[in-house]
């Protein structure tokens, strides 16, 4: 009993402990707070790309693809169709989206996935992921009437003067240069176009079809361009790079309705390989907006046969996406599927295989920074041993007292052990429920920090996200807890044998 009741009055009594119970609290509370922050964005970026991605990825052959998907998804569907949920061809190739901005041609590289709209959202969350609400209620790549007469009106307006609705004028070529015509992305790109060959405007490949001068396969010793028939085509493209943010404001570069071009490399099916450039006019339908950079700035996607007719594949796919019944049966499915697909020309991954780097390394950077936060509880820890010693120091009297009256040495010990613990469970309790608190409120604290800097300290836009995202882990909160207590106790260790070897005889020699 009297352990005990020493233990808990040097709690209430010695005021200079309150420094390393402040210690403690912050380090438990700093790591609740980061641990939930990192574990809310670490969770809402998995969950984004693996809307993007399907559980299970096959691909082969290259930019070329492999031949018979109809074949190969009845022999998934033989080996392992109980595990199976839905799965779906995709074709995926780099390409060159040109578009118009006053007046001005921009072509920017692009990642084209030519998919079956019916059945790609089946395997991820890809219709959730488009900006217009009308096409995610019914996604499709139908250009309609509506899109059709915004596009007439677009082309309508191409050869007025540039509006001033996406900022300044773009400055005039230099004296002496011609600054170049924009291509006419209105026009049937399967009839030539009209204008002077010898102006600059167009030029002439080798089968006598003109397209534009500033096409980027034109003067390629291997490359040619052979434009394929304009007809509707709907295309959705990326939205970082059909909008932009200025003030807050969203500004549209592409809009839907808006023609655009795309520029494709020609499959390779044959024996020999030849670089041919095909492009065709497609028709903007909508925007896609995941929330990750890495898609919303590069990937464009299209209806499947579209993009087979565009690059000469035929039945040709690049890929088979598989959505799984039960994602913990990915090792045994890619296991029977890595039998039937051998490795070399295929490859089956799961979609934490395609995004391992990335994965890799946001866990790297939150197990580093745990480890730097954790610091500062130790930091705690070295200030629970110094108090000790001095309490040792300060008590030798009292020891020496305690044990002339029976007092063991254990009995001595337990007295600073049970004191360290105290100040541990003292010090993680506040911490926890100071940690948990913040998390909780933690939007409400950063528009208080963003009204008194004058800036916001969580930028929206930039992310995505209406809230900062956490996520309560109670086993994080556990042994961060247990952690910050052991470290109190440990810290208490050596003290506690200093008082336990000190003699009766010799701590009140002097008394």
């Amino acid at each position: 009993m009297y352990k005990l009741l020493l233990s808990l009055r040097y709690l209430r009594t010695r005021w200079i402990a309150l420094a390393s119970i402040i210690s403690v609290t912050l380090g438990v509370a700093t790591l609740i707070v980061v641990n939930s922050v990192m574990s809310g964005f670490r969770t809402e970026m998995m969950d984004r790309v693996k809307g993007v991605l399907a559980d299970v990825i096959i691909k082969g052959g290259g930019l070329s693809g492999f031949p018979d998907c109809t074949f190969h998804m009845r022999r998934i569907e033989q080996t392992v169709g109980d595990k199976i949920e839905a799965m779906t061809p995709v074709v995926e190739t780099p390409g060159l989206l040109t578009f118009e901005v006053k007046g001005r041609s921009i072509p920017q590289p692009v990642l084209v996935r030519g998919i079956d709209m019916g059945t790609y959202a089946k395997v991820g969350k890809f219709n959730q992921y488009i900006h217009e609400a009308e096409l995610r209620a019914n996604p499709s790549f139908e250009v309609s009437g509506k899109l059709k007469r915004s596009s007439e009106w677009w082309r309508g307006i191409k050869d007025e003067e540039p509006s001033d609705e996406l900022g300044e004028s773009m400055p005039d070529a230099p004296s002496g240069e011609t600054a170049p015509s924009p291509v006419k992305l209105g026009s049937p790109l399967a009839t030539e176009q009209s204008g002077d060959a010898s102006s600059g405007s167009a030029a002439t490949n080798s089968t006598g079809d003109k397209y534009h001068r500033d096409d980027p396969f034109k003067d390629g010793p291997l490359a040619e361009t052979t434009p394929v028939a304009s007809r509707d085509r709907g295309v959705i493209v990326p939205w970082l790079m059909a909008t932009y943010r200025l003030d807050g404001e969203d500004y549209d570069v592409i809009r839907p309705g808006q023609d655009v071009l795309l520029t494709l490399p020609a499959a390779s099916v044959g024996t020999t390989f030849k670089v041919e450039g095909r492009h065709a006019q497609f028709t903007t339908v909508g925007r896609f907006r995941s929330g990750m950079s890495e898609y919303d700035s590069a990937h464009c996607y299209v209806d499947i046969r579209d993009l087979q007719e565009l690059r000469g594949m035929r039945d040709h796919v690049t890929a088979i996406e598989i959505k799984l019944k039960n994602y913990a049966d990915a090792p045994e499915v890619i296991r029977r599927l890595t039998a039937i697909f051998p490795p070399g020309f295929f490859m089956v991954r799961t979609w934490e295989d395609e995004q391992k780097p990335l994965l890799t390394a946001v866990q790297m950077e939150q197990g580093i920074l745990n480890v730097l936060l954790f610091m500062i509880i130790a930091v705690a820890g070295f200030g629970i041993l110094a108090i000790f010693f001095m309490i040792v120091v300060e008590k030798t009297r009292d020891i020496g007292i305690l044990k002339s009256l029976g007092a063991s040495d254990a009995g001595v010990m337990q007295i600073f052990l049970s004191y360290g613990l105290s100040l541990g469970i003292v010090g993680s309790g506040l911490g926890m429920l100071i940690g948990l608190a913040i998390v909780v409120w933690l939007d409400r604290i950063e528009r208080l920090l963003s009204w008194l800097c004058g800036h916001d300290v969580f930028d929206r836009d930039l992310y995505y996200f209406d809230k900062i995202p956490t996520v309560i882990s109670w086993f994080d909160i556990g042994w961060i807890v247990a952690g910050a207590m052991a470290i109190a106790v440990v810290a208490s260790v050596l003290p506690a044998r200093r008082a336990a070897t000190l003699r009766p005889v010799q701590a009140l020699r002097y008394e």
